[in-house]
């Protein structure tokens, strides 16, 4: 799925027409595996334009968190039948009936599920596009995304700069048939050639997703706080582990695996 060419335009544009004339490129990579990848980035200031972009995305999106989703809707409505017992009122029959209902639907076709996903995200987006007030502005935004050779959409991930030069990483992801091949690593560090003072990446994921936790302590983050629902990790960045090239040209060092 080539998200860009859905929006009409030809690749080297890189981005719908709302959004021509905001910061954008691309440069080539490869996986673990040796296979030639291109990433595409682009920075965003206007909620709106953020908004459209994440549109865009839905489809990869689903493709990425279907299955986490499932696994803990699964957990949450298992955990509400285990209540039930015959001499306990924590549960209600409705309650019941209501964790059968989640369970059967989280077991259902992966494709439906992800179809159903795709639909109530872009219904979240345009409930922020109703809410938003005109020329709103945020803080900038890097979107990135890596491709295959056939321009299909692998991952993508999701920046925000924060003040003194600190970058959060609100999302990230890359979709079930292209994980183990360093995807996450080339994602979560291509910000050090979009934002040439990033001194610190940090981020949070949920306290149950131990695999998103293990993938971001072998890419050196450490742990920095933790509560019963998150974990926030920090990456402290070292002048002399990412050279800083200029943006025009591939950064040949981020062209690494996990």
């Amino acid at each position: 799925m080539n998200i860009l060419k859905q929006a009409g335009l030809p690749i080297l544009a890189l981005l719908p027409s709302c959004l021509i004339g905001m910061d954008n490129g691309s440069w080539m990579a490869q996986n673990k595996k040796g296979q030639n990848v291109l990433i595409e980035w682009c920075k965003i200031s206007k909620t709106k334009d953020f908004l459209d972009i994440q549109e865009l995305l839905a489809p990869v999106v689903a493709e990425v968190f279907t299955d986490e989703m499932r696994d803990g809707l699964l957990d949450k409505y298992l955990q509400i039948k285990k209540k039930r017992s015959p001499n306990s009122n924590l549960c209600s029959e409705n309650d019941i009936k209501k964790a059968d209902a989640n369970i059967n639907d989280a077991k259902s076709d992966r494709k439906m599920r992800v179809k159903k996903f795709k639909q109530t995200y872009i219904k979240a987006i345009e409930k922020q596009r109703n809410q938003l007030v005109q020329g709103c502005i945020d803080c900038n935004n890097f979107v990135v995304t890596v491709k295959d050779g056939a321009d299909e959409v692998l991952g993508f991930a999701i920046f925000k700069i924060c003040p003194e030069n600190n970058v959060s990483l609100e999302l990230i992801g890359v979709i079930p048939c292209a994980q183990g091949k360093g995807l996450s690593r080339l994602l979560t560090f291509s910000i050090l050639k979009l934002a040439l003072e990033t001194k610190n990446i940090e981020l949070n994921t949920k306290i149950g997703n131990t695999k998103a936790q293990a993938v971001y302590k072998a890419l050196d983050f450490e742990v920095i706080s933790q509560s019963d629902s998150t974990v926030s990790f920090r990456y402290v960045v070292k002048s002399t582990t990412y050279p800083r090239p200029a943006a025009n040209k591939p950064n040949p060092l981020l062209v690494l695996f996990w």
